[in-house]
């Protein structure tokens, strides 16, 4: 089999991606950081509720893990009890984590929630 030639100039990959928006003259943006929100216990109480309510574990599981993630999943890992590898393949798409990891998971991260 022979060699395929490559270029070596590299390319832009994102160029296409995205088309460029210019804003209308006046407009006003502000930041926005999701792990700010993420870290909000009362936000993310009510996300997990409201995925529970409408059956939509996938949900659940994403949204405990950008909450564990913003807090540091390691200081909550130690403080649980449970590995940060079980918790880890828990969340994960794949993950069937159980009640009781679920239980434990939650208590550590809202227990200090008033």
């Amino acid at each position: 089999m022979a060699k395929v030639k490559t270029s070596k100039k590299q390319k832009n990959s994102s160029a296409g991606d995205f088309p460029i928006v210019n804003l209308k003259p006046g407009v006003k943006t502000t930041s926005w950081h999701s792990s700010k929100e993420m870290a909000d216990p009362k936000k993310v109480i009510g996300a997990l509720f409201q995925s529970l309510v409408d059956g939509d574990t996938e949900a659940f599981k994403e949204i405990l893990q950008a909450h564990l993630e913003a807090r540091n999943i390691s200081k909550l890992a130690k403080e649980s009890g449970i590995s940060r590898r079980t918790i880890y393949a828990a969340l994960s798409k794949e993950g069937n984590p159980s009640l009781d990891t679920i239980a434990r998971l939650v208590h550590q991260a809202f227990s200090k929630v008033s």
